[in-house]
């Protein structure tokens, strides 16, 4: 999605309030393995200075994570700051905000979120929510584990 910045141009040094959303459907909608519960909501300030935008935004919106464990559903509120110093070559009138935008919510999520705490994961066996069933204990099957070499051959 590009962004214009001709009022940026025609007022170098002055700053400018920006206001986007990016929402390419109606949510939930999914950007790169990531789900968003909500609109994503863009605020801040730029100026235009030197063949260079500058950015301070503020983003917030809710995305959907699994945890790393036992693969349950996590709602998760995004709300961070980021800045971003663009050049623009000589003629543009637009620059690229939303890879930046996506890319910011990313860095800022747990790459390996939890539930809980002491989230107990999945029965390595049968795959059952051991969070939900703390009792249960499967008895291991008789057959070897393959390895990368039996795969090769």
């Amino acid at each position: 999605m590009p962004y214009n910045i001709n009022d940026l141009l025609a007022h170098p040094g002055g700053q400018q309030q920006i206001e986007l959303t990016i929402a390419p459907s109606k949510p939930p909608f999914e950007i790169d393995g990531i789900r968003y519960l909500k609109e994503i909501q863009v605020e801040g300030r730029a100026f235009y200075q030197s063949d260079c935008a500058y950015f301070n935004v503020h983003i917030i919106t809710i995305v959907e994570q699994r945890c790393s464990r036992c693969l349950a559903p996590l709602r998760v509120k995004v709300d961070n700051a980021d800045a971003w110093d663009i050049e623009v070559p000589p003629g543009e009138t637009s620059v690229e905000l939303e890879r930046r935008v996506l890319s910011s919510i990313v860095f800022s999520l747990d790459p390996h979120p939890l539930c809980r705490p002491d989230c107990r994961g999945l029965c390595p066996v049968c795959g059952i929510n051991l969070n939900e069933h703390p009792e249960h204990h499967c008895e291991k099957q008789d057959h070897e584990r393959l390895t990368l070499k039996d795969f090769l051959e």
